[in-house]
């Protein structure tokens, strides 16, 4: 695919109840900016290397599809199932 550099503020907040749990709290960190990049408007605040590297296929892909972590994923009073 290729390289860009990644600003240490890339990725939003994990979901509270993860807190403490390394692996985990990571995985739902990368899903919730996955999540939200589903919204132009984080698209566009990119850097342009990283935008250009995820350009219209990958974006299409996000907003068309279902983006899940490898197990459940629980949300604050409800789950999701995988």
């Amino acid at each position: 695919m290729g390289e860009s550099r990644l600003p240490l503020d890339l990725l939003p907040p994990a979901d509270p109840q993860w807190k403490g749990q390394a692996g985990i709290e990571f995985e739902s960190r990368v899903q919730n900016w996955l999540e939200g990049l589903k919204i132009q408007a984080n698209v566009e605040k990119l850097p342009t290397d990283l935008r250009n590297l995820l350009n219209e296929p990958v974006i299409f892909l996000l907003n068309w599809g279902e983006i899940r972590a490898a197990g459940y994923r629980w949300l604050t009073g409800q789950s999701s199932e995988s």
